[in-house]
């Protein structure tokens, strides 16, 4: 027998298997799943799903906290105003003067026409 390692030996134990074939699926298969992943890679990170749809979910998410934030100050707004509204009953004719054009009934109205020159 000799021992170089490209001459094919059948294997007693296995039958019909070599074990030259056996080393060298354990030196190729490394060696392959390495090429897949240098490969894949970069095509995951160009290809539709990568960078380019991070970049743009992350200005997605920008504008949407700028949206949460406008909308708590918002929110803040109106909890102040209906504070001062239970607090001052004065503070609710206003607005309604204001916002609605109410009057009472013990108010004249006068309306004033613009000059059209």
């Amino acid at each position: 027998m000799t021992s170089d390692p490209g001459v094919l030996i059948p294997s007693r134990r296995h039958g019909s298997r070599f074990r030259v074939g056996r080393e060298a699926l354990r030196r190729i298969l490394p060696a392959a799943v390495l090429a897949m992943g240098a490969i894949g890679a970069p095509t995951l990170l160009v290809g539709t799903g990568g960078i380019s749809r991070l970049t743009t979910l992350e200005a997605e998410r920008a504008k949407v906290e700028s949206e949460i934030l406008r909308e708590r100050t918002r929110i803040e707004e109106l909890r102040a105003t209906a504070r001062a509204v239970k607090q001052a009953p004065a503070t609710l004719e206003a607005m309604a003067r204001d916002q609605l054009g109410l009057v009472r009934a013990t108010e004249m109205v006068v309306l004033v026409e613009a000059d059209r020159r």
